[in-house]
This record gives C-alpha cells, sequence and structure tokens, in this order.
C-alpha cells in the first residue's frame, strides 16, 4: 500500500495533454454560470431597475469572480494531476461551489449576495488550505503560502 508522501501530485508528459471528466464537468459548470450572468444582463436591459451602468458594473463583478475561481482551478489541474485524489476532492468541491455561486448570481447583489461572497471566499481559501494539508505540503509549501497570503489579502 502507498503511503501519502508516495502519492504523485504533479502530471506527467503523458496526462498533460488531456482532460479529465471532472475538468469537463467543471467547464460545463461555469458554461452555465455564465448564462446565468448573461440572464442577467438581458434583464438589466429590459427592466431598467438597477439601471444599465449599474448592472453592468455588477455583471462585470460577479463575472470577474466567477472567472478567478475558474482561473485557478484551471491552473492548478494544469501543472497537477487531476487522477489524484487530492486534486479530485479539489475539483468536487469547486464544482459544488460553483454551481452555488451560479445559482445566487442573478440576485448576488441582493438577498444571496452573502451567499456568493460566502462561497467564493471559502472556495479561494479552502483549496489552497487543503492542498496544503492534504498533500503535506507538496509540490512546494511556500507556493501555498504565497497563494493564501495574496487570497487573503484580496
Amino acid at each position: 500500500m502507498r503511503s501519502a508522501s508516495d502519492v504523485r501530485l504533479l502530471r506527467d508528459d503523458a496526462t498533460r495533454q488531456r482532460a479529465t471528466f471532472l475538468e469537463l464537468f467543471l467547464d460545463l459548470v461555469f458554461v452555465f454560470a455564465l448564462t446565468r450572468i448573461s440572464a442577467r444582463l438581458i434583464v438589466d436591459f429590459t427592466d431598467g431597475h438597477r439601471g444599465v451602468y449599474a448592472g453592468l458594473g455588477q455583471a462585470l463583478l460577479l463575472f470577474l469572480a466567477l472567472w478567478a475561481v475558474w482561473s485557478v482551478t484551471v491552473w492548478s489541474t494544469s501543472w497537477l494531476d487531476p487522477d489524484a485524489p487530492i486534486v479530485q476532492t479539489v475539483i468536487i468541491m469547486t464544482l459544488v461551489g460553483a454551481m452555488t455561486m451560479a445559482v445566487a448570481v442573478p440576485d448576488g447583489f441582493g438577498a444571496r449576495a452573502s451567499l456568493f461572497a460566502i462561497t467564493l471566499v471559502t472556495l479561494q481559501i479552502g483549496r489552497v488550505v487543503y492542498f496544503h494539508l492534504a498533500g503535506h505540503g507538496r509540490p512546494d509549501p511556500h507556493q501555498s503560502i504565497r497563494i493564501l497570503f495574496w487570497f487573503g489579502l484580496s
């Protein structure tokens, strides 16, 4: 039986060009989130309750938050082995969080603003903490601390 220190976290050359089912499903969740933002923009332009510029600004902020979650996930799965259980757990946690954020998008500055914000912070900081603890600081403990610092600051 392999110990936790024997589990490889970094991708090798054979898996570098291959996307897994979970990665593709994660992309599908973010496509759903983009459709929710688009629907919100359509309502802003046709309803006029928020105003065009306020609606655009709010939609842009929601989009940037979702894009930050997606880009960090894609970046981490591009250099970490997506078949490792640690990475798969993080992808599943991100799937659930991204779906929660997507559901909160239509009212992301209203009644569901706290749900959106808490999910965003939990995803961004929780992933780094989980990778650091479950991976025992591998592959680079200093990188985890730097990422955690910048996510905490932002």
